[in-house]
Formats: C-alpha cells, structure tokens, sequence
C-alpha cells in the first residue's frame, strides 16, 4: 500500500503547518522531476520525522545520501554537485513506514539558507486562487478563496512597473517614497539603477532616472515604449526596512497598467500592486500608499459548509467584511458585518497608528421556530449603538441603545418597548429611568432613582390615581376644593396660598 496527501500538523517550532505525508507496506520512491537544471554545486535541505525510528535515501543520478529519520522532528541539509545535467531529477526513496515532511528546498551553492518558497511559484504563491470540496460522512465543504501572503522579514528592493497608461500614451514615473521612522530614506539616494525586465526582448533607456526619488513632483521619468518596464530602488543592506509605508506618484489624471514588487535578496519578489489582478486605478497628486509591516494578509473567501444538521454559507473579503447565512432545523441566522479601520491621513513626514479609530457595522435576523430576531449594531470607537427587535408568541420586543462612555463614565443609554397581550411597556434607562406601563385598567409611571429598582411616582387604576409627589405652578382645583398660589396677610400670618370652599355652587 502507497499513500501520499497532505494533512495539518503541529510543526517543529510548535507552530500549526501543512506538510507532506506519506504512508508505505514497502520501498516507495517520490521522484522530483525537472529540479536539476544546472551544473554545480547543490544543497538540498527538508524538515522530516517518522512513526518510528527509519531511513530516507536521497538520490541524485549515481550519488546517494541515507538521512536517518526519527519521531522527533530533524532539519537535514546535504550538499552535493552536479558534474552534468542528464538527469533533472531527485529521488526520495522511503523504506516501508509513515514519514511527515515539510520545508523541502532546493538551491545552487554550498550554504544553505532559510527557506523560502520558490521563485517561479511567484503568482500562485502570493496572488493564489484555492478551490476546495471536500466530502466526509457527515459533511461537505465547498469554498473558494484567494490571498496575498505575508511580506519578507525585511524589504530592501523596490520595483515599479509600467506598460503605458490606459490611454496607450506613456508611462509616467514622478517620485517614490520610502517612509520609516518620519524619514524618507530614497530621497537623493545614489543606488538607483533602470533595468529591464527579462520578459523583453531589448533593453530600454530612461533619461533623468533620478526624478524619480528627487521629491519634487513637477519632475519625471517617462517612456513611450509599450511593454512592462521598472525602476528598480536598492535600499542597501543596511537601509532594508519592516515597517513604514511607500508611497508611488505617477502622472495625475491618468490610470496605468502597474505592478509594485517588493524583495530583500532580489530574487525572490512579493506583489504589493498589480493591476492585471486588482484593477486599475485612478492617479492623483496623492500617489498611492502601501503600507509595510509584517502581517500583510489579504483573502478573499467564499464558503458554503452542509452537515447533517445545519448549512453554512459565506462570503468575506479582504477585509474582513462578511455575509453569511446559517440554516439548522430551528433556525436561520443571517448576519451582515463590516469593519473599518480608520487612520488619520498621512502625511509627508509622519505615519499614525492604523486602529485610531475602529468602525464596525453589523446586521443580523434570526429566524428560530419560536422567534424571529433583527439585530443592527454599529461601533465607533468605544461607543456602540443598538437597535433590536424580536417577535416570538408572547409579543413584540424593540429596544434603542447606546452603550460605551459617556461624561468620563462608562454608561448604558437604552429605551425599549414591548407589546404583549397584557399591554404596552416602554422604558428608558441609564444611570436613573423611567418605566411607563399600560394595561387594560392601569396606567403606571416608575421611577429608578439609580438604585436598581423602580418607584412608584404615579399610577391610575379605573378611576383613581394615586400620586408619589406633586408640584403645580398656577393652583389645584379639585372641583369642592379650589386653591391657588397667591401671598396674602391675615392677622399676623403671612399666608403663601389662598384655598376657597365650593358650597352650592358658591365659593
């Protein structure tokens, strides 16, 4: 028996990871074709482990290296050279067992380096499309998702492409710049070199190349040349930087087929832009910022699940927008959240932090075969707003929040109302409230003085009304008794109110 796939396991580092399996009753061998394609010196390196304790044969034509593998996890670098190249291929022999690899890299020279994924994977590495089904017993899982992955520890080559404007004029290069600690470090830099890419069958000159980092945006490098071409930044090795931004100007007004790569050993590329993929783009005197730090992650995701019991369906995208519907035997639940992240603008000389401010919105219904819910909520900051609804057979729910800081203090402002077969409630509460409550023969005002629980201040049963306090401006006439606020003297007395007595009609 031969088995080989690829499963989810816990690394060497301790860190979750996707890596080769391979499971064999007898001598298997996995051939790994076109990968000698030069002569010279090689090293060829892979992170292994076995079930129990075996060996693997590494073979390159008539040259052979035994790696032995154990439980634990084990780095294996062998070096070896090619005198001809006859044989493009690599042979992993494994003897009968279970074997878990990952990390496998292949490279020119003695020295072997961290690894890193393959240059002539560059697109599907970093722009990847992924479609996925997957079917078990008790589930099918469909989604579709594309990503851009993680940034290199540090950045030290800067290309920009341009294959002309969309008008099919020229292509316009006016100033980059390199943002890190306020500084713009490409300002005036001496290591600024015009290149060609290898795609074109001639090379291209640029006049005054340097216009491109002088920081004046009056000044420019053009071509009217129709295919790709760059202006390559070398940072140098000591300038290569992990945070700060990049920022690209080219002609305003215009939009241009453009593409930004990034590199630290000018080699292996990684996109910020391109616009074959993420569209053009609308140029102004702003240019385009890019912003550089190590957790770049950008996915796109659309995702149906189908268990025995429930449905799942998703759509998310970049940023971390979603839709998303989930059907079981009592319930539907629909929800509907976007979050922004919103930054002050950057200018020239500074970069702020990127979660000043947090807007999210979210809306949901829920359809339970008891209840129907509608939820929208929408923070800001450290405020949230609410609004809910939810109908089930003892009523009718609604409520009004704000919840967050308020005056230096952390509060909760909400008015709700219900509706059930007994009456009517509405209630507003804060740190003090008020209740009003309508039933079929009473009427009733409640007061929480911000205590936890409510007063009565006043209430009318049938035909009486029943008063906690009672303050009027201009009298009381209660028909037999009539009185008003007037100040008079009688006698000595100093009397603040005068009270008159209905007797037959006469006061």
């Amino acid at each position: 028996m031969k088995n080989f796939d690829s499963v989810s396991i816990v690394g060497m580092s301790g860190e979750e990871i996707t890596c080769g399996h391979i499971e064999c009753t007898e001598t298997t061998t996995l051939r790994l074709n076109n990968t000698i394609k030069l002569t010279g010196d090689y090293v060829y390196q892979v992170i292994l482990k076995s079930k129990n304790q075996s060996s693997i044969t590494l073979k390159i034509k008539d040259q052979e290296f035994e790696l032995s593998s154990k439980i634990e996890w084990k780095r294996f670098v062998q070096k070896f050279s090619v005198e001809d190249n006859e044989s493009s291929y690599i042979d992993l022999i494994f003897n009968s067992g279970e074997y878990w690899f990952y990390n496998a890299k292949l490279e020119t020279g003695t020295i072997a380096t961290a690894w890193t994924p393959a240059p002539e994977d560059f697109d599907q590495k970093l722009y990847s499309i992924q479609s996925n089904f997957e079917q078990r017993a008790d589930s099918i899982e469909l989604s579709v998702a594309s990503k851009q992955d993680i940034l290199p520890a540090k950045i030290r080559y800067i290309r920009d492409y341009l294959a002309l404007a969309t008008d099919n004029t020229e292509s316009c290069w006016v100033e980059c710049k390199v943002m890190t600690n306020n500084t713009n470090i490409v300002s005036g830099e001496q290591n600024v070199a015009c290149l060609t890419s290898t795609i074109l069958s001639s090379d291209i000159e640029l006049k005054n190349i340097k216009n491109f980092v002088d920081e004046d945006l009056e000044t420019s490098v053009i071509t009217t040349d129709s295919d790709w071409h760059y202006i390559q930044i070398d940072l140098g090795e000591e300038n290569a930087i992990n945070t700060g931004y990049i920022t690209i100007y080219h002609k305003e007004g215009k939009s241009y087929n453009h593409k930004l790569v990034v590199s630290l050993d000018g080699n292996n590329w990684y996109e910020l832009f391109n616009s074959e993929k993420n569209g053009t783009y609308d140029e102004t005197s702003d240019g385009k910022t890019y912003l550089i730090n190590d957790g770049l992650v950008n996915k796109n995701l659309s995702f149906i699940k189908v268990n025995l019991d429930s449905i799942t369906q998703k759509v998310q995208d970049a940023e971390n927008n979603y839709a998303s519907i989930v059907t079981d035997v009592d319930s539907i639940v629909q929800r509907v959240e976007s979050v922004e992240n919103t930054a002050q603008e950057i200018q020239d000389d500074t970069i702020p932090a990127l979660t000043d401010s947090v807007n999210k919105k979210i809306s949901e219904i829920k359809l339970n075969s008891d209840q129907i819910s509608q939820q929208v909520t929408s923070i800001q900051d450290t405020v949230e707003k609410q609004a809910q609804e939810i109908l089930d057979a003892n009523g009718w729910r609604v409520s009004l929040a704000n919840i967050g800081a308020y005056d230096d203090s952390y509060a909760t402002e909400k008015v709700s109302m219900s509706l059930t077969h007994d009456g009517m409630t509405i209630t507003r509460s804060a740190s003090e409230g008020y209740r009003t409550q309508f039933t079929g023969d009473t009427i009733k005002i409640e007061y929480d003085n911000g205590r936890g629980t409510y007063e009565n201040a006043m209430s009318i049963e049938k035909d009486l009304m029943y008063l906690t306090r009672l303050k009027v401006k201009n009298g009381v006439d209660h028909y037999t008794i009539k009185e008003i606020p007037m100040t008079y003297t009688f006698g000595n007395l100093k009397i603040g109110s005068l009270v008159f007595i209905s007797s037959s009609g006469n006061s």
